[in-house]
Order: structure tokens, then sequence, then C-alpha cells
């Protein structure tokens, strides 16, 4: 099992390769992953918020398969010689903290920002000030309690 690791990976069908190598015949392999052309909010994302998730999907797909690795996930497992491939949508909508919303994930996401600051400055994808601007985006849409939508795919398959 991966779990939200091919989308670093500058070749996720070689390490899909090694799972499946690895596995039994009969057994299973399942991979994780994000795709962030499943997300949408309401009301839409700030212009700024926008350009920050743009520069981090460019970032990550200079160095890896990218944010958008989950539609790939079948035509991988099916690449890979996999049978009985399924992909499963797992949906996850951010409602208010009464609702289900946690201060602990918005902490986890305000981080994965806060750790791609420097790489984006410095491969030129956004300025400090453009960062910081889509930060207080980020902030505000937490405080308004915006709807928001996010869908993994799981994909799992059975070695021959």
């Amino acid at each position: 099992m991966s779990r939200f690791l091919f989308q670093h990976l500058e070749r996720p069908e070689a390490a899909l390769a090694e799972m499946v190598r690895a596995t039994a015949p009969g057994g299973r392999v399942a991979v994780m992953e994000v795709d962030d052309g499943a997300w949408f909010s309401y009301p839409d994302e700030p212009p700024a918020l926008e350009r920050l998730n743009g520069a981090v999907r460019q970032l990550q797909a200079s160095v890896g398969a990218g944010r958008q690795v989950g539609r790939r996930l079948y035509r991988m497992f099916r690449a890979a010689g996999l049978a009985d491939v399924q992909v499963l949508a797992v949906p996850r909508v951010r409602l208010g903290l009464t609702y289900g919303r946690d201060s602990e994930l918005e902490t986890h996401q305000k981080e994965f920002y806060l750790n791609q600051r420097d790489r984006l400055i410095g491969a030129g994808l956004m300025t400090a000030a453009e960062f910081d601007e889509a930060m207080r985006a980020l902030d505000a849409s937490f405080a308004a309690d915006d709807f928001g939508f996010a869908c993994e795919f799981v994909a799992i398959g059975r070695v021959p």
C-alpha cells in the first residue's frame, strides 16, 4: 500500500512495478493519491489562493508525478498488469468546525503550504508578497467557513 507518495515520485510507474513484483500472486496492491482536479469550493477560491495552488502543482510536477496523479492510477495499474482494477473516489468535504472540519486539518494544510514557501519563491513561481497574500486568503477562507470539496482516489488491483 502506498498513501500520497506517488505525487512526489519522478517515476511512479517504477514504484508500482516494484510493488507488483514484491506482492505474491493473488495479493492486492493499493495506492491512495490526491488529484487537485477533483477540488472545488463555494464561493470560488480567491485568485491569490488559486495562484498558490497552481504554483504548488507546477513545483511538484517539476520533480515528481504531481498533484494530479490520481486520475492516472487506473491506466498505471492496467499497464502494470494488475487484474480486477478498481478506482474508488473518497470524498472529503470541508464543513464548519461544528460539522466535521477541525483545526488540526487546517493547521496541516497551512503547514503544507508554509513548507513549500521557500521552494516556490526560489523557483520563481511566486514572490514572497504573493505567497503572503495567498496565506491571508486561506485564513480568510477558514474564517468565513467556506465550503470545500476534495476527492482522493484509491486504486486497488490484484497481482495475477
